[in-house]
């Protein structure tokens, strides 16, 4: 009986001891980029990385993840093939570690902002705050601008005592139009009206609805930007005269 009690008050004192590393680790963890050290990198190949974890106590896991910037993840900007992971997992030790991470492109990947965030666990539990690179990848196969077929406004199209003025236009890329946006400004430039969207298609109708209540009588511009997934674009800029 005395054994067992001794047994115990010894398991108990070790396993508190176990517990007191963790109780006294009150620091997160760091995970920090060291390269590329630069938003809005170019990449054509490969996507190098090389990453810092640091922790005053010790090091347990790290994860690196990749999505497309603007919105879904890196599928979505794949033209023939799924990629080939969007996490990477892995442990660690020690109070310092840097990892070199050099992934291949697929040369079905489509252009575009991607966001890499790594974070990293230590042994307490504690996980770091997620340091972000933005990074734009290329391929240099489509150098085509996007096409842009405006049926409305016409150019010096007059308005007299409407409230809204319908823009219809097509668009289409021969990769995928990305995005586009609808500007109206004055003579000096200065933004009436703006309506974006982001779309991921090789053709697309614009159809929108534009306010032009509140216009003063003049000239005015209305602005067509679209861009394709390469980041080729083109601009029309059509005049107004609002009565």
């Amino acid at each position: 009986m005395k054994f067992r009690l001794i047994l115990t008050i010894t398991l108990v004192a070790l396993l508190f001891a176990g517990c007191r590393k963790n109780l006294n680790d009150h620091e997160k963890p760091v995970a920090e980029f060291l390269s590329p050290d630069t938003n809005n990198l170019t990449f054509t190949d490969t996507l190098p990385f090389t990453v810092q974890f640091t922790d005053n106590k010790g090091l347990l896991s790290y994860k690196l993840s990749l999505t497309y910037a603007v919105s879904g993840t890196l599928d979505t900007l794949y033209a023939k093939a799924k990629p080939y992971n969007l996490n990477w997992v892995g442990y660690i030790d020690g109070e310092e570690f840097t990892q070199d991470f050099n992934f291949p492109i697929p040369d079905s990947a489509l252009g575009g902002l991607y966001r890499a965030i790594v974070t990293c666990v230590d042994e307490a539990g504690f996980q770091s705050a997620g340091d972000t690179v933005l990074f734009n990848l290329l391929n240099f196969t489509d150098t085509i601008l996007p096409d842009i077929t405006v049926v409305s406004p016409t150019n010096n199209q007059q308005y007299t005592g409407v409230d809204s003025m319908n823009v219809l236009a097509a668009i289409s890329d021969v990769s995928n139009v990305i995005y586009y946006s609808v500007t109206v400004t004055d003579t000096l430039n200065t933004v009436k009206s703006t309506t974006d969207e982001h779309v991921n298609t090789d053709s697309y109708s614009i159809d929108k609805m534009i306010g032009i209540a509140n216009l003063n009588a003049g000239t005015y511009y209305v602005t067509l930007f679209v861009r394709d997934a390469y980041f080729n674009s083109r601009t029309i800029v059509i005049p107004i005269q609002i009565n």
